[in-house]
């Protein structure tokens, strides 16, 4: 990093990763002290178990399933034990560079990884660029360095360190920065390995200021943008920042842009329109330019000041969510652009909208391959058939070009092949499906695996046949599923409600659909009886005799709309019971005394949806 800023801010050691569920292996972040971020989750959560404690660069990489696999800051390598790899260590980086490491997936291997070092300027860069193979076969599978360990590029370098995607989608192109030249490196990893043969471009400035005996003009980080047209790359002790075109067939750099104005991050929005680069100081700025004309005037002319926290800013990382996240240093909160393909201050720059709770962030932000965070090569969508629920229909999609064969593992021991397949389950649940691309022309093969919800059909239910009063308002609800339709519509006061209303003239049927979030489709039915006025029904004797069989006598008054009371008299005139409650009956006692057989006389009376009053008597036999 600039040796100027650390003497003068002396922040504590600290740093930054990042990760998310949408391109799975960027869905873990460690990063600062033994702070760390999970986007498996929306919005993302704080992790407090991971072990790094570094001030600038790392890096972290996740399995197409978005299972940790490793971090290292450089220097150590941590698997997702977060323990130290047995050979895990003695790495040639540094926890001090901008950009300490990057992790590169070996195309067309699930196992292999290489992990790019970039030596700092506090060691004259003497260290340079070097690389090494983790095997995440060895180790009970938690991984370990082989012994292809600090395999050097070249000597010295300085803190740029940059990864693109190859224009076949497979391949991918590391990027380094000479020292004392405007030369850069860049060299190509597909499925043969790394191949050490570079493509040299000369172009840009001349990295050459020292200070102190400090090649202080090695500081600076650099980002490729995601659709791998551009870099962008700082020099924090030139008060500098430059763009050049990126050829993601050929790995050459050419057409440099010079912007005279202090930076030390950078980063790009999703759709690469758009470019961020933050001020390191005290009082930090970040600014926003627009890429849409490659020119160095209107670019400049386009500069936007999108937000101001108050304090020291330090790097800027995409999130697999599509906004860009800002190390707010020394604190233990992120910032977050959270529209940053937005246009000025709608980008919506919001300061400590993520809380690490007891991590802590510091100046770095981990390292990515410029796509693996918002520009997905491959994915798959999938949708359920309607009438047979656990018949899933799934299509994929990818950037990639070349002749292509697809391979799918649906979860349950069953295969496919083609862009588009259908699949019926005979489980329910979910599945972890799996699809492989095999790329002809490129030896190489990319895996993408989701979890899938099995659905199945809704258990409907439209409630319980009963009966009510003509032009009486009933109200019906239907459950199991996320949308309805009755039918027929007649006497409705929403046909598409789950709780319409009814008021009705005649007996009806009504029969309806319930369909779930997933397109699936259950029914039932529900009969109404509706009656022209109040029926009153009492029953001529009951039997208290606690057989659970007419133990109560109790009215039947259907379509009422007020029972006035319902009394019940002995042969000496006396009240032995009352109510005005609806569906309350006498137990045959008085006062809890159980009275004695015999006739008894009851009187009703009670209001309809008319607002006529009904009365009635009659008599009751009570026997034991």
């Amino acid at each position: 990093m600039p040796y100027s800023i650390k003497a003068i801010l002396l922040l504590p050691a600290c740093c930054l990763a990042f990760a998310l569920s949408f391109c799975q292996q960027a869905n873990n972040w460690y990063f600062g002290a033994r702070a760390g971020l999970s986007f498996s989750s929306n919005p993302p959560l704080a992790l407090t178990n991971g072990a790094l404690n570094t001030p600038e660069g790392c890096a972290s990489i996740s399995n197409d399933t978005g299972r940790l696999q490793f971090y290292t800051d450089g220097v150590s390598v941590w698997n997702r034990q977060h323990q130290v790899m047995p050979n895990g260590s003695g790495l040639k980086g540094d926890p001090s560079t901008t950009n300490s490491a990057i992790i590169v997936p070996k195309p067309g291997s699930s196992m292999i990884y290489y992990i790019f070092t970039a030596d700092a300027l506090e060691n004259n860069n003497a260290a340079g660029y070097n690389f090494s193979e983790v095997d995440m076969s060895l180790n009970d599978s938690l991984g370990d360095v082989t012994a292809n360990k600090n395999v050097l590029l070249y000597a010295p370098g300085t803190e740029k360190l940059a990864a693109a995607r190859a224009a076949n989608g497979i391949d991918v192109w590391v990027i380094t920065k000479d020292w004392g030249n405007d030369v850069w490196k860049t060299y190509k990893v597909d499925c043969n390995g790394v191949h050490t043969n570079p493509v040299v471009s000369a172009a840009g400035s001349i990295h050459n200021e020292t200070r102190n005996g400090l090649n202080v003009g090695a500081s600076g980080g650099a980002k490729v943008s995601p659709n791998g047209a551009f870099l962008a790359g700082t020099r924090p002790n030139a008060s500098a920042w430059e763009l050049f075109q990126f050829n993601n067939s050929t790995g050459a750099l050419s057409n440099a842009l010079h912007f005279a104005a202090p930076a030390y991050s950078v980063e790009f929005s999703p759709s690469s329109k758009l470019v961020y680069v933050n001020v390191y100081s005290r009082n930090s700025t970040i600014s926003q330019y627009d890429l849409s004309i490659y020119d160095a005037a209107a670019i400049q002319a386009s500069q936007t000041g999108i937000g101001n926290p108050g304090t020291s800013v330090g790097g800027l990382q995409l999130g697999a969510d599509g906004k860009l996240y800002c190390a707010e240093a020394s604190t233990h909160y992120l910032g977050v652009i959270n529209a940053p393909d937005n246009a000025g201050v709608s980008c919506n720059y919001v300061y400590k909208q993520i809380d690490l709770k007891s991590g802590t962030v510091a100046i770095g932000l981990t390292s990515f391959i410029n796509d693996v965070a918002v520009n997905p090569r491959l994915n798959f969508l999938y949708t359920a058939d309607n009438t047979q629920c656990a018949t899933i229909r799934f299509t994929a999609s990818t950037r990639l070009t070349a002749p292509l064969s697809w391979q799918w593992d649906f979860g349950d021991g069953s295969t496919g092949t083609g862009q588009q397949v259908v699949h019926s389950y005979t489980m329910h649940d979910s599945a972890w499906v799996r699809l492989t691309v095999s790329v002809a022309n490129a030896c190489g093969i990319i895996t993408i695996a989701k979890r899938v919800p099995i659905p199945s059909p809704p258990t409907v239910r439209a409630g319980n046949d009963t009966m009510v009063a003509i032009g009486q308002p009933l109200q019906l609800e239907a459950t199991g599923a996320a949308s309805y339709v009755w039918s027929p519509a007649t006497g409705l006061n929403d046909p598409f409600s789950g709780k319409p209303i009814a008021r009705l003239g005649n007996d009806i049927v009504y029969h309806v659909t319930g369909i779930t979030a997933e397109g699936c489709i259950g029914y039932d039915s529900l009969r109404i009886k509706v009656y022209k006025g109040p029926a009153i029904y009492v029953p001529t004797a009951f039997s208290p005799n606690g057989d659970a069989a007419n133990d109560v006598l109790r009215p039947i008054v259907p379509g009422i709309k007020k029972l006035d009371y319902f009394s019940v008299y002995n042969r000496a005139g006396q009240l032995v019971f009352s109510t005005a409650t609806p569906g309350k009956g006498w137990d045959g006692k008085r006062q809890g005394i159980p009275q004695p057989p015999g006739a008894y006389a009851w009187i009703i009376q009670l209001q309809d949806y008319l607002g006529i009053t009904h009365r009635q008597k009659g008599v009751v036999i009570l026997l034991r």
